[in-house]
This record gives C-alpha cells, structure tokens and sequence, in this order.
C-alpha cells in the first residue's frame, strides 16, 4: 500500500519515506487490530496509525546508513506461491477494505 501511494509522488527522494512509512504504519496498525480480535471499528487504530507512521520515517535514517543495506534478505529469484482463499488471505483483504473505507471518511 505504502509503495503504491508513492508511486504518485513524482520526485524519488520523497517517494522513499512516504512508501517505507505507510507500509511500516500499516503493518504496525494490522499487527494491533490482529491482536484486538479483529474489531469492525478501526477508528481507535488512528493514533497507531499516526505514530508508526512518524516512527518509521525517523528509522529510515537508521537504515540508510546500515552497512548490509543493498544485500538481499533472501532468495530473490524464487516464486512464492500463495493460495489466495486462505483464512489469513480473507482477514487481510477484509481488514483491507476496512482501512480504506476509514480513509475516505477523513
């Protein structure tokens, strides 16, 4: 999600925070709604949401200075194969639309 709304930034070196940003955010706010049983109100994941958003883009100087940065973190030319109408698959999607709808409504 995160990458996807950077791709309409149009200059490169804003891309990179907003993208690493609102992923991390996004995760952090999932791994939280994960962990409350999966509420329909996603309203009280705002702050979260807010706060890892703002603790990712101070960690992304952490990061650009780190040694290891250009390797790998695995095999990059294996194919992962996913079974899409998985239960996790159904919560992500679900959970998904939940957050854009909270969006809009902002």
């Amino acid at each position: 999600m995160g990458q996807t709304l950077a791709t309409l930034i149009p200059f490169a070196p804003v891309q990179i925070p907003v993208g690493m940003s609102v992923t991390y955010a996004v995760g952090k706010v999932a791994n939280a709604w994960l962990e409350a049983g999966c509420p329909d109100d996603l309203s009280a994941f705002k702050t979260t949401y807010e706060e890892a958003r703002i603790e990712g883009i101070k960690m992304l100087g952490e990061l650009k200075d780190m040694a290891c940065k250009d390797k790998p973190l695995g095999d990059e030319s294996r194919r992962f194969e996913v079974d899409d109408d998985s239960p996790a698959n159904k919560k992500v999607d679900d959970l998904l639309r939940k957050v854009k709808g909270v969006l809009k409504k902002d």
